[in-house]
């Protein structure tokens, strides 16, 4: 009855579920409502296929919109919620438009996870407000953020140094050291320029003090590279890679429990390309950060709207010719 509840229903279908209740209502002697109930659907639409029984379709009523989603394209939705029950809405509604499991606008694919009770969305407060920081990149490498990020590996810490892009999100270069000197940044740093050669980054960190040493200034310096700092106690001017450190842990780290450096450094690889290539990002309108590495972000819009807008020709034949049938 699942079908009844969630989309349009023709009157043939209709006339059948209430022939159906009727009979078994006489059958068995239970209440009406009761069995109603147990079919899934509301009194309130009972009642008016009740009203409305043996009657011509109504236009206003009964004639199901043209970009009304079809009963495949719901249970493609409801299946794929399910595989992925940690993700939103919104990301999710891109990804299956991305991997042509269904072509929904995020709005669409919220109503149905409503209906079908799998909607997760949650609200985190805020907090106070702070000046967005430095000015915002338009471009790749523009700027750089470098943070370090403590990693529990069988009950020692260990350091995740990792440089990202502030306008692709992409993550340049990264590793895994068991100190934190400003050595270790270092090599991470000319790891960066090894990947990417010919680019003049700003490179934005905090006050550590391995930021602060006279080696790391002089690598700097060598590579004509400007080098900000964000403000004391206003960790926000980083926030970008604060952010994904945060998401590393609760999406990777804390997922499972690593047995030495190679098996941390391992699991950390596999999650940095996913990130990099296959991770739809919210500030990059759901895009991944290679998209914006690579200036790909209007092409694929472009596909996605030309998906889109393919399905919905196809929703409009299809309940065109449901009418004709019914008719």
């Amino acid at each position: 009855m699942g079908s009844l509840k969630d989309s349009w229903t023709p009157p043939e279908i209709r006339d059948e579920f209430l022939d159906y209740i009727d009979a078994m209502t006489e059958k068995t002697g239970l209440n009406k409502l009761k069995l109603i109930e147990y079919s899934g659907i509301s009194t309130s639409k009972y009642y008016h296929w009740q009203q409305n029984r043996g009657k011509p379709l109504s236009p206003k009523r009964d004639t199901p919109r043209s970009h009304q989603l079809l009963p495949t394209e719901v249970d493609a939705i409801v299946e794929y919620k399910k595989k992925h029950l940690e993700l939103g809405y919104r990301r999710l509604a891109w990804m299956m438009v991305d991997e042509d499991v269904a072509y929904a606008s995020p709005a669409s694919v919220h109503r149905v996870y409503v209906r079908n009770g799998l909607n997760t969305k949650f609200t985190r407060d805020g907090g106070t407000k702070h000046p967005t920081g430095f000015e915002q990149p338009e471009s790749a490498h523009e700027q750089w953020h470098i943070d370090i990020a403590y990693i529990n590996v069988f009950s020692t810490f260990m350091f995740l140094i990792t440089i990202l892009d502030g306008f692709s999100r992409f993550i340049v270069s990264w590793r895994l050291f068991r100190t934190m000197r400003s050595l270790d940044v270092e090599i991470v740093l000319q790891r960066a320029f090894e990947n990417f050669s010919g680019v003049n980054p700003r490179v934005i960190t905090d006050n550590g003090s391995q930021f602060l040493s006279k080696d790391f200034k002089s690598m700097l310096k060598h590579f004509g590279i400007e080098h900000s700092k964000s403000r004391v106690n206003h960790p926000q001017s980083n926030g970008k890679i604060e952010r994904y450190h945060r998401s590393i842990k609760s999406e990777c780290i804390r997922k499972q429990s690593f047995l030495d450096d190679e098996d941390a450094t391992h699991a950390i690889g596999k999650y940095v390309d996913h990130y990099n290539y296959e991770r739809l990002h919210g500030s990059l309108n759901y895009l991944t950060p290679y998209d914006y590495l690579t200036n790909n972000i209007d092409e694929k819009i472009a596909e996605r709207r030309k998906k889109l807008y393919k399905a919905k020709m196809i929703r409009k034949e299809y309940w065109k010719q449901k009418m004709t049938d019914s008719a």
